[in-house]
């Protein structure tokens, strides 16, 4: 396989037939017609010069269409907001006041208690997020594993 050399342009000359060069800011010769339009051969990368770009103008004048706004934010702030909701549960005789959001947390571990398979599901996906399911329950683990073994 053969290297090419890169294409070198000496400074202060100019393109044949008054074209443009990809990093040239002085395309004032492409707009105007040139002397000898038979020479100048139109193809792959060489539109005819009336087509051409005019300097200074863009090839999207009107731009991209704007997006429309995504509603994940508005999602987003409803569900914070119904799960900091209070609530109150009662458990015997007391009455607490929590979140919703603790409450189904609460609830979610009694169903997996249970053995409900939807729950264990969702505390599975929990984890492989990164949460700790057993925080603070290392020690009761333990002491648990320990006297099973006895």
């Amino acid at each position: 396989m053969t290297k090419k050399a890169p294409l070198q342009r000496a400074v202060g000359k100019r393109l044949p037939d008054g074209a443009c060069g990809r990093r040239s800011t002085d395309c004032s010769a492409a707009s105007q017609p040139a002397a000898s339009d038979a020479e100048y051969k139109v193809g792959p990368g060489r539109p005819p010069r009336e087509y051409r770009f005019k300097p200074g103008k863009s090839g999207n004048p009107k731009g991209a269409k704007p997006k429309p706004p995504s509603i994940a934010p508005d999602l987003k702030l409803a569900l914070e907001r119904a799960l900091n909701k209070p609530v109150k549960l009662k458990q015997g005789e007391k009455e607490r006041i929590v979140t919703m959001a603790v409450a189904g947390i609460e609830q979610l571990g009694l169903q997996f208690a249970k053995g409900d398979r939807h729950p264990r599901r969702d505390l599975l996906a929990f984890a492989d997020f990164g949460m700790d399911l057993l925080a603070g329950q290392h020690q009761a683990t333990l002491r648990a594993a320990r006297s099973v073994n006895r």
